[in-house]
């Protein structure tokens, strides 16, 4: 999923969008009995950055590119 931050007034939102092969997945899992919603596990390494270590830094500079937010969170930038 993208996460595509807004600024309204001095409040920030933030809107997901969905791709369509995940609209479809779901919708199988759905089918076969599957009612959960939540992710499941990913194997790997976990994330590095939440989606909601984001919000705090675009709060303050609600135009930070995401260069300005990997110095600002201290991560690389594929990470962003």
């Amino acid at each position: 999923m993208l996460l595509i931050v807004l600024s309204e007034s001095t409040k920030l939102r933030a809107h997901r969008t969905v791709v369509e092969s995940t609209v479809r997945e779901r919708f199988r899992e759905f089918e076969a009995g599957n009612e959960e919603l939540t992710d499941r596990p990913r194997p790997g390494q976990p994330s590095e950055l939440d989606d909601e270590d984001l919000i705090p830094g675009l709060e303050n500079e609600p135009s930070s590119s995401s260069r300005e937010l990997t110095v600002e969170l201290g991560v690389s930038h594929t990470t962003v």
